[in-house]
């Protein structure tokens, strides 16, 4: 039986840190995109100087 509770402990651990891990990805993602509008931002506002590149399909 204790090696039982051994494996599913182990399991458990293993499911927890890949929700910290899929939590600190999005939060990740979240910063870039804020971090990406914050230059957009900032190229507008001196345009003639800066011309803004898209990325990706955008087109």
């Amino acid at each position: 039986m204790r090696k039982r509770i051994k494996i599913n402990e182990m399991i458990r651990r293993q499911k927890l840190n890949w929700n910290k891990k899929r939590k600190v990805e999005r939060l990740r993602r979240k910063q870039k995109q804020r971090s990406k509008a914050k230059r957009k931002r900032r190229a507008i506002e001196n345009t003639n100087i800066t011309i803004i590149k898209k990325r990706g399909k955008r087109k």
